[in-house]
This record gives structure tokens, sequence and C-alpha cells, in this order.
């Protein structure tokens, strides 16, 4: 696991899996997958600070973004990969981001 500040209030986790954490303040509010395919972020899709919706924005940097409740962050956050079991609707609003969170 690799820790690395990435600015104020912001961290980034690397996980053994190599899926990168983001954490705004203490809070994990983003994950990206290591994959071979598409760049897919996921993120929470709960309403946190402004600042925290900048933290996000700037971390999704345009990738294919899907939106998973707390608790799933929460869950890729620590690792695991059961999470990965997406309903078509979640796969079908997998959209790239160009707007804020």
């Amino acid at each position: 696991m690799k820790i690395e500040p990435i600015g104020s209030n912001q961290t980034q986790v690397t996980l053994a899996s190599g899926d990168i954490v983001l954490y705004s303040y203490q809070e994990a509010v983003a994950v990206r997958k290591a994959t071979s395919g598409v760049p897919t972020v996921y993120v929470t899709d709960y309403k946190w600070s402004r600042t925290t919706s900048k933290h996000i924005n700037k971390f999704v940097n345009g990738d294919c973004v899907i939106k998973f409740n707390q608790e799933q962050i929460n869950r890729l956050a620590n690792g695991e990969s059961t999470v990965s079991v997406l309903k078509p609707e979640q796969r079908a609003k997998a959209t790239p981001s160009k707007r804020p969170f």
C-alpha cells in the first residue's frame, strides 16, 4: 500500500491490487480500478461539501464514472473486489464525466 498526500485534505492510496482510492479529508470518496480496459472511476453518490466535489472532479479527470453508494465505495477502499458486480442500470450510467459531482 502506498499513501500519497496530493493536496490540502486530499490523500491518494494505492492498494496492493493497484486500485487507487481518493480520500477527501478522512473519507474515501472515489476509487480508480486497476483494469486493462477503459479507465473507470467509482465515485460516491453522497453529496459531500463543495471542496470534496472539487477533489472528486480533479481525480476523475474525464474518465468513465460509475456512481456507487458510500457503503460500496468504503468496501472498494478496503480492497474488496466483490463489489464489481454491477446491475445493468449501473453499467448504463457509466459515462465519461464532464460535469461536477
